[in-house]
């Protein structure tokens, strides 16, 4: 009932036969489509159009393996819920196909997809929206204030919402929205230039379920943010505030010490020192498995040190761009489970 593909060269035969297998899901991830065609579509989305309920063809290309082309033949699947179209230049044209088709979307991605306009995501919106569990729009430059707004109107049920790098998102819009989202766990925020503290502080005062904040390259956030995040968030499990140049210890000694489950944390390119890694030692020990400090200046191999003996459970250390690490080689030695990058 899953079929799942990866970094595949795909044929009309291969999509024929999944199709008659009538699968429940089906995952295409990063496959090529060179050879695909009409009648290759045509023949995998209507065996299946009784069955399919997921769909994610993630990176995908060819001619006629592409977002819309997918989305068009893929809209006769009525009982389609998730789609993940993400890196495959959908438009309007297979949005709003793909929006009429379903009965019930609850998670629609569509990351990467700059061609798709404000007009076909607020359609989506209007028609999906109660359904809505997840939604990820990263990089739809075209979303709007406007369509944001109606998104905190109909989307109750929300989970899950990722408008990184969508530039016209104003910092009105973000205030308005939030406290309407209190259903939330998952908020991408990243690149979004007028994330201010006081959007953070509304967030973590309104969206008390929230357990991954990514406010990366939000150039406007501060400790204040941190604090806020300590005091409201204590059961966040994964905070990304990379190249956030206003960070420094004092705010990640707040978050440390209050967010004790907190499981991954990137710190990279932020104005943090050797205190931090030491705090981070000291407080997160228990759960911490990712951290990544890439390109953090003043961190010392004591430090790192320090925090590979405490934080016992660390799978991934980031450490990319940080000098004064004479003998990572032999850390790596005396920690063979843990993966450098």
């Amino acid at each position: 009932k899953v079929i799942r593909l990866e970094k595949k060269l795909l044929t009309d035969f291969y999509l024929t036969q999944i199709g008659l297998k009538h699968p429940r899901e089906v995952i295409f991830s990063q496959c090529q489509g060179k050879t695909v065609t009409e009648n290759g579509l045509r023949n995998l989305f209507r065996t299946c159009v009784d069955s399919l309920q997921e769909l994610n063809f993630s990176g995908c290309t060819g001619e006629m393996f592409s977002g819309d082309s997918v989305l068009l033949h893929a809209s006769r699947c009525y009982n389609l819920s998730s789609i993940d179209a993400s890196w495959c230049n959908v438009t309007d044209n297979g949005l709003n196909a793909v929006t009429g088709g379903a009965n019930r979307l609850s998670s629609v991605c569509l990351n990467g997809c700059q061609s798709v306009t404000d007009t076909g995501l607020r359609s989506l919106v209007e028609r999906h929206g109660s359904s809505l569990i997840e939604f990820e729009v990263f990089g739809c430059i075209d979303l709007s204030p406007l369509t944001l707004t109606r998104i905190g109107d109909v989307c109750k049920n929300l989970h899950s919402l990722n408008i990184g790098q969508c530039y016209k998102v104003t910092f009105e819009s973000l205030f308005e929205v939030i406290p309407k989202l209190k259903a939330l766990r998952h908020l991408d925020v990243r690149g979004c230039k007028q994330m201010r503290d006081d959007c953070v502080r509304r967030i973590a005062k309104c969206c008390k379920r929230l357990e991954t904040l990514v406010m990366a390259n939000c150039n406007f956030i501060s400790n204040v943010s941190m604090v806020d995040i300590a005091a409201n968030l204590k059961t966040i499990r994964s905070l990304d505030v990379s190249g956030c140049k206003k960070i420094t210890n004092e705010g990640v000694r707040s978050v440390a010490m209050c967010c004790t489950r907190l499981e991954a944390f990137n710190l990279s390119s932020t104005s943090i020192d050797r205190k931090s890694i030491s705090t981070l030692a000291s407080y997160c020990s228990q759960n911490l498995r990712d951290l990544k400090l890439n390109c953090c200046k003043d961190i010392t191999e004591a430090s790192i040190v320090k925090l590979l003996k405490h934080c016992r459970s660390l799978e991934t250390l980031h450490l990319y761009g940080v000098k004064g690490l004479r003998n990572l080689g032999l850390l790596k030695l005396q920690y063979p489970c843990l993966m450098y990058e």
